[in-house]
């Protein structure tokens, strides 16, 4: 039997050939299709494949930047600023608690004399005594002066004061005697003063008062027993005067607190504290001889009366050593019974006070009750 030829339509159907195959074109260049332009178009906004920043938004960068750097410029102007004026407060507050210690520190030791007790029933002496009048002038632990409109006349040697202000006059010995551990050696040409405890020493019996010198060899009084070369404790006499000048140096326009003691060479004056602007004192008297203040006068009228003081108030007014910008202090300060106006400058004040016993004076008048 012979075999049934195959037809080619046939053939092609059984291995998948198209009947009708597409025509390749040759030489007609592809297009892209419309959805590769519009991703290689996203690429592009997105920005995929650019180098560098335009330059609006280097612009925008740029002041962005300024504005954070002015922001933080000025908190640090700012804190800077206020550690600056808190300088300046710390700076006043020590001052005060300085210039109040030094005060209160000689007035609370005011008519202590080693083993000699306070002479009564003197005249009032000057503010200012020489070596020569101290004795006498031991008669007044404390004395003052009121509102000053001048320097006082024994006290030239100061220097100008700052009027309007008060002056206090401290007299006292070393709390510790010459020669004593921590305490200041003899020191030749300062007033130094020895109590005799030997009757046969006593220049004026029976009051037995004690003496007063500026050189050693000269204090030569001895101890109870009369052994000889055991001489009697040996104290150093202070007279201080507590004041205000109008400057520390020579025009520098700040108020300072200064002190001026007797020395060899006369009054020398050392600088307490700066910015101490207003001093002022009241004086509290002792009317029934109780040891404790009947009343407080800012100015004592009756000299009798500076024996019978026995405490003080001390009131300060104190500034910053530099005015403070956009600062006005118009403020009334009440100082005791003193009223203070401040100028209406730059300049913050504070004011400060303390009441301090005379206890040399006030504990002998209660033993004597």
């Amino acid at each position: 039997m012979s075999a049934m030829p195959i037809r080619r339509d046939e053939t092609d159907r059984d291995i998948g050939v198209s009947e009708h195959p597409t025509p390749k074109r040759v030489g007609v260049p592809v297009r892209p299709s419309r959805r590769a332009g519009f991703r290689e178009a996203e690429c592009r906004m997105r920005g995929i494949g650019s180098r560098g920043f335009t330059l609006i938004e280097l612009m925008i960068a740029m002041t962005i930047g300024v504005f954070l750097l002015g922001t933080l410029a000025l908190v640090l102007s700012n804190n800077s600023r206020t550690r600056y004026e808190i300088e300046k407060s710390i700076g006043q507050i020590q001052n005060a608690r300085y210039a109040m210690q030094m005060i209160t520190d000689d007035l609370s030791n005011a008519g202590f004399y080693g083993e000699a007790l306070i002479p009564a029933g003197a005249a009032l002496p000057s503010l200012c005594p020489t070596a020569a009048n101290l004795d006498a002038a031991r008669s007044h632990p404390v004395q003052g002066a009121d509102n000053i409109a001048a320097v006082p006349q024994a006290c030239t040697a100061i220097g100008a004061v700052l009027i309007g202000n008060d002056l206090l006059a401290v007299r006292r010995t070393s709390t510790c005697a010459v020669d004593d551990p921590d305490c200041d050696a003899f020191v030749e040409g300062l007033p130094h003063l020895q109590q005799p405890a030997c009757a046969s020493d006593c220049l004026d019996p029976p009051n037995c008062s004690p003496w007063i010198a500026t050189n050693r060899a000269a204090l030569t009084a001895r101890v109870r027993s009369c052994t000889a070369g055991a001489h009697a404790p040996i104290y150093r006499l202070y007279s201080r005067l507590y004041y205000l000048a109008p400057s520390n140096r020579p025009n520098d326009g700040i108020p300072t607190l200064k002190r001026a003691e007797l020395t060899a060479a006369g009054y020398t004056v050392t600088p307490i504290a700066e910015g101490i602007e207003h001093l002022h004192f009241e004086y509290g008297i002792d009317n029934d001889g109780g040891g404790e203040p009947d009343e407080y006068l800012e100015e004592i009228v009756d000299p009798g009366n500076w024996q019978d003081v026995v405490a003080v108030r001390v009131h300060l007014l104190v500034r910053n050593a530099t005015p403070t910008h956009g600062h006005l202090d118009d403020r009334t300060y009440h100082l005791g019974q003193e009223v203070v106006e401040a100028p209406g400058d730059a300049y913050k004040r504070q004011a400060y006070s303390t009441t301090v016993r005379l206890n040399n004076v006030a504990g002998r008048r209660e033993d004597m009750r």
